[in-house]
C-alpha cells in the first residue's frame, strides 16, 4: 500500500511537469519540426533517391540506406559526420578517422539500438531528437526563470529554427552536448557541484566545443566563492569539461591512435590558431572566399554571435556571457585551411545564451517575426542541401 502510494506521488509529480509550459511548449514546437523535417526529407528521398555525394570518398566506404521506409525517415540523415558516428555505433573505434569523433553520444546510441531492434542509425537519431527535447525544456526554464515566459517561448524557438538547427535532428551530438551543457551550469547555478561536474564531464566527453562550459563554471564558482570561503573546495568540478575531453585523449593515445591534431589537418584541413590569427581567415574569405554562399552564412552567424555577446554582457548574468565570450574565442582559434569560417555556424548552435539575448534585443513584435521568419526559411534551405549531400561547411 504504501509502495502504491509512492508510485501515485512519482506520477502525480509527473503530470504536473509535463504540464508546465516549458514541457508543452517545448514539446509542441519539437513535434511541429519533426514532422516537417522527416516530411522534407521524405520529399527528397522520393524524388532524387539513390542520392549520392559528387564525391564517393565523402561515403567512406559505408552502405548508403536507400530503401523503403529506412531511406526515407533514416537514410536521407545519414550524410558527412554522421557517417562517422554510426561507424563507431556499429563497430566501435576500428579505424584512425572515427578516432577523432567522441564518445558518448555513438555509445548511448548503440546502448539505445535495442529499442529499435538493432537499429544504430535509428537509434542515434533517436537519442540526438530527444537530447533536444530535453534541451528545451531546460533552455525554456532558465530563460523563464530569468525573464519570464515570452522570452523563454522565443528563445527555445530561436534555438530550434536556428539556421543550422537541422543538425538537432541529425545523427550528431550537439544537441546531446547542449543539454549536458545547460543542466551543468544551471546546477553549478543552483549550487548542485556534484550534478554540475558530472553533467560537465558528460559533455566533454560528447563534444569539442563543450570546453568554453568551464569558463561558465568557474564564473559561477567565482561568484560564490565570494560569499562562502569553504566554496573554494569545489574548484576541481569547474574543470569536468576538459577533464572529459582529455580522458578521451589519454585514451586515444593509449589505443595508438595518431594525434588528433594530424587527423584535423590531414583529412579536414584543420587546425587552432591564436585567436587574434582570426584576421587571417578575415583576409583570405575577402581575397578568395567571396563567390561561396557557405563562407557568408558562417561569417553572418559567426558576426551574430559576436553581436549577441555584447547583448549577454548587458542583460545576463556574468556566467552566462562569460560562457559565450569563451565561444567566441574558441571559434576564433579554429581554422580551415581552405574554407574561412568553417562550420563556426554549427559550432555556435552551443552558444545557448545567444537564444536568450536575442528575444531582449529584438522587443518589437515585428523584429521577432522577422527574424522567425528568415531562419525558419534559412533552416528549411538548409535542410535540403543537407539532405541532398550539399555542403554546409
Amino acid at each position: 500500500m504504501q509502495q502504491t502510494q509512492k508510485y501515485i506521488a512519482v506520477l502525480q509529480k509527473l503530470k504536473t511537469e509535463f504540464d508546465t509550459p516549458a514541457w508543452k511548449r517545448s514539446l509542441m514546437l519539437w513535434l511541429a519540426l519533426n514532422l516537417l523535417l522527416s516530411g522534407m526529407g521524405g520529399l527528397a528521398w522520393r524524388l532524387h533517391s539513390p542520392i549520392r555525394p559528387d564525391d564517393p570518398y565523402n561515403l567512406w566506404g559505408s552502405t548508403p540506406i536507400d530503401e523503403g521506409l529506412p531511406g526515407a525517415l533514416e537514410g536521407v540523415w545519414l550524410r558527412w559526420d554522421a557517417l562517422h558516428y554510426l561507424h563507431i555505433a556499429q563497430e566501435g573505434y576500428n579505424a584512425d578517422v572515427v578516432s577523432a569523433f567522441f564518445p558518448l553520444y555513438p555509445l548511448l546510441g548503440h546502448a539505445a539500438g535495442w529499442l529499435l531492434g538493432g537499429d544504430d542509425l535509428g537509434s542515434l537519431l533517436l537519442v540526438s531528437r530527444l537530447a533536444f527535447l530535453l534541451a528545451l525544456v531546460v533552455l525554456y526554464k532558465m530563460a523563464a526563470q530569468r525573464f519570464d515566459d515570452d522570452i523563454a517561448t522565443f528563445a527555445i524557438l530561436f534555438a530550434s529554427i536556428y539556421p543550422m538547427g537541422l543538425y538537432w535532428f541529425a545523427p550528431y551530438p550537439l544537441g546531446l552536448a547542449l543539454l549536458f551543457s545547460l543542466i551543468s551550469l544551471e546546477c553549478a547555478t543552483k549550487k548542485k557541484w556534484l550534478a554540475a561536474a558530472l553533467s560537465g564531464l558528460a559533455a566533454g566527453l560528447t563534444h569539442g566545443t563543450t570546453i568554453p562550459l568551464a569558463l561558465g563554471l568557474l564564473t559561477v564558482w567565482f561568484l560564490q566563492v565570494r560569499k562562502d570561503r569553504r566554496a573554494w573546495l569545489l574548484l576541481p568540478a569547474t574543470a569536468a569539461p576538459p577533464l572529459g575531453t582529455l580522458l578521451f585523449f589519454a585514451w586515444r593515445i593509449r589505443q595508438g591512435f595518431p594525434p588528433i591534431n594530424q587527423l584535423l589537418e590531414t583529412i579536414w584541413l584543420r587546425a587552432m590558431q591564436p585567436p587574434w590569427m582570426i584576421v587571417g581567415d578575415f583576409q583570405r574569405f575577402f581575397n578568395v572566399y567571396l563567390g561561396h554562399p557557405d563562407g557568408w552564412i558562417n561569417l553572418a552567424l559567426f558576426l551574430f554571435g559576436v553581436g549577441m555577446l555584447v547583448v549577454c554582457i548587458r542583460r545576463l548574468e556574468a556566467s552566462m556571457w562569460v560562457y559565450q565570450l569563451g565561444m567566441i574565442v574558441y571559434l576564433c582559434m579554429t581554422t580551415n585551411y581552405t574554407t574561412p569560417f568553417g562550420s563556426y555556424g554549427r559550432y555556435l548552435m552551443m552558444a545557448f545564451p545567444s537564444f536568450m539575448a536575442l528575444p531582449l534585443a529584438a522587443r518589437g513584435k515585428g523584429a521577432r517575426l522577422a527574424i522567425v521568419g528568415v531562419w525558419f526559411f534559412s533552416m528549411l534551405f538548409m535542410a535540403m542541401v543537407y539532405f541532398e549531400w550539399g555542403w554546409l561547411a
